[in-house]
């Protein structure tokens, strides 16, 4: 898997950090994987709101995100909530894409630049 990624419990959510380089040929398949382990967990530990801080670099393109995001929508319980972080600068336009097709499938997704504002909207009900 070209992701590394801890978790642990942080408050009233769980806190993921993901590493690494998005291979091209593995992308979709990888980040299902990860989702999959990190909603696992989520679902063990009766975690509803995930603070997910990503520092991965290189490109997926939009058709990839459709595939991801369909994938996962029938994984993610509507009672779910995804902070995602996005720490390289490059990246966020591409996260504000996800964040719209996240949410078109019904999924409670908002990205952010930066871990405040998104573990302050995770507190938000």
């Amino acid at each position: 898997m070209a992701y590394q990624y801890t978790m642990t419990e942080q408050g009233d959510f769980l806190r993921v950090e993901v590493s690494g380089k998005r291979e091209a040929e593995r992308t979709v398949s990888d980040t299902i994987a990860f989702w999959q382990a990190i909603l696992n967990e989520s679902n063990a530990n009766n975690r509803n709101n995930i603070l997910a801080i990503f520092r991965v670099t290189g490109k997926r393109s939009l058709m990839e995100t459709f595939d991801i995001v369909e994938a996962l929508q029938g994984l993610i319980r509507d009672d779910i909530k995804i902070a995602y972080v996005e720490t390289i600068p490059e990246n966020r336009a591409e996260t504000s894409i996800i964040g719209t097709t996240a949410r078109m499938h019904g999924i409670a997704f908002q990205a952010f630049d930066n871990e405040a504002e998104a573990s302050e909207w995770l507190t938000i009900q």
